[in-house]
């Protein structure tokens, strides 16, 4: 096997690898008496919790509450301004980098390996 299809296997282990990695965890809290089918509105608290200090509102904040609008609403229920229910949330977001030194082993022909065959 030549170098080219040797890296090119190890790129593509790599990548694959790389994409099986698992999904967020997501987790609720709800109050298990609670009857859910007799509640139709629905609305967002007046500072959540992914928004700047103040209320304003931010990307993530807009694009969680579209995400949860629509969900809600293909399940029957309505955004109103004074709603049964009013929801908010949070989000917890870690940048984690590992880093990995692979040892070479360096020889005065090493430079040269493969060329000469």
């Amino acid at each position: 096997m030549n170098i080219n299809k040797f890296a090119f296997l190890v790129f593509l282990i790599a990548f694959i690898s790389a994409c099986a990695t698992p999904g967020p965890k997501v987790s609720s809290s709800h109050d298990p008496d609670t009857n859910f089918e007799s509640l139709m509105t629905f609305g967002f608290m007046p500072e959540l919790g992914t928004d700047r200090p103040g209320g304003i509102r931010t990307p993530l904040s807009i694009m969680l509450m579209n995400s949860i609008s629509k969900e809600l609403e293909k399940r029957g229920m309505r955004q109103v301004d004074s709603p049964e229910v009013l929801l908010n949330f949070f989000v917890n977001v870690e940048q984690r980098l590992d880093v990995y030194r692979i040892p070479t082993t360096r020889s005065y022909y090493g430079y040269r390996y493969g060329r000469y065959r």
